[in-house]
């Protein structure tokens, strides 16, 4: 690729010395590890929903309501979730960068 060596880890050798492992965050991520598993499972659990929302907007239409997104009320949740995840690994993050300060 023009050049660039694509590799899972390397060692960076500073010019002070030092030797750091260079490694993508994604080897320590159990979710991204997890990921084929957890798309297998999204998948089902998706089709299922679009399945039960069907019947649901069946039964709506009979009675003169609008249609039901159940699967887009759920991504939206699941959105919510991972990012107030994502906000509570910052804040640990944050913690423990504060916590090395005052050390």
């Amino acid at each position: 690729m023009g050049g660039i060596e694509v590799a899972a880890s390397a060692i960076h050798n500073s010019a002070d010395g030092r030797r750091y492992l260079v490694i993508h965050g994604d080897q320590c991520d159990r979710t991204i590890k997890s990921m084929r598993r957890l798309a297998s499972v999204g998948h089902r659990a998706n089709m299922a929903l679009l399945a039960v929302n069907s019947g649901v907007n069946r039964v709506r239409r009979q009675f003169g309501l609008s249609e039901s997104r159940l699967t887009q009320r759920a991504k939206q949740k699941f959105k919510e979730t991972t990012n107030y995840l994502a906000d509570f690994q910052k804040a640990i993050a944050k913690l423990v960068r504060t916590t090395k300060q005052m050390v």
